[in-house]
């Protein structure tokens, strides 16, 4: 980042190049020196790429899209809830579930997370 901050500093002709340079040389030295955490501040560079504002974009303007997947994905857990305690109560771990609203959370848990 140093030879970056020369080549940035030789050929800017912007203030805010030269401030954004700056704070990632520093944030650089500091995670050398003092912490490897302060290396994170260079993530933030990639926000400013295209790409990444493509993709920020398209989940946020697609949200009414997305929260159909995400309550069409609920339903058919639901429906896997109801049948797993209906049919297969008695090959679950005990407790896990007492209830339809228990099992209908346990299998959307295990859905979820594997």
């Amino acid at each position: 980042y140093s030879l970056r901050f020369a080549f940035v500093y030789a050929t800017s002709t912007k203030n805010q190049e030269l401030v954004v340079a700056a704070v990632l040389l520093f944030c650089s030295i500091l995670g050398t020196i003092y912490s490897p955490f302060c290396f994170v501040v260079h993530v933030l560079e990639f926000f400013g790429e295209h790409s990444a504002r493509m993709l920020l974009s398209s989940a946020t303007l697609n949200l009414p899209k997305l929260a159909q997947a995400g309550l069409f994905i609920c339903l058919t857990v639901y429906v896997y809830a109801v049948v797993g305690f209906l049919m297969l109560r008695d090959q679950h771990r005990e407790g896990k579930c007492f209830t339809l609203l228990n099992c209908a959370i346990s299998y959307l848990d295990g859905g979820l997370t594997g």
